[in-house]
């Protein structure tokens, strides 16, 4: 999980290791933040242009941002998409749930965006400033695309590959 949590402008080789719960990244001590089951959500929480670790805990839909707080936000399963959703410069803790096919945002009204099997895939795609609603389909056996709200669909892949939106 590369990203600047050093605030230097440059991003910080890392790797957390969900086995024990503990975060390693290049030029920082270690620490523990998390547990294993827990899904890593590094993001820029705080808006002091410092990666914070986060993880968000399917078990029971709790998020837990060091330094930021701890708060319930999703069902079992959800699955954690965090963006900068309303385009303040910080990240806003999201999820999606796949069965209803609605992104959940701290602070914001439901969105419905998708369809049953899709992967959410949040991000800063038209450059307006804040994060758009998308998600990775399914199209056929060899053929996926990347459907974003309001920009339409782009086709990028194939059933199997992981998307990996910037965020």
């Amino acid at each position: 999980m590369p990203a600047d949590y050093s605030g230097d402008g440059h991003a910080d080789l890392a790797v957390w290791r969900p086995s024990n719960g503990w975060w390693y990244a290049q030029g920082m001590t270690p620490f523990g933040y998390g547990q294993n089951g827990d899904k890593p959500v590094p993001a820029d929480y705080t808006g002091d242009g410092i990666v914070d670790a986060a993880v968000y805990r399917p078990s029971n839909g709790t998020w837990y941002l060091r330094g930021a707080g701890t708060f319930r936000l999703g069902e079992p399963w959800h699955v954690a998409a965090p963006a900068d959703f309303n385009g303040d410069g910080i990240a806003d803790p999201a999820s999606w749930s796949p069965i209803s096919q609605r992104f959940f945002i701290r602070g914001m009204a439901p969105v419905s965006y998708g369809e049953q099997g899709d992967v959410p895939v949040p991000g800063q795609y038209d450059g307006d400033g804040h994060a758009d609603f998308a998600v990775y389909h399914r199209t056929s056996a060899d053929h996926a695309e990347f459907r974003i709200k309001g920009l339409g669909s782009f086709d990028v892949g194939a059933p199997g590959d992981v998307p990996v939106p910037l965020r």
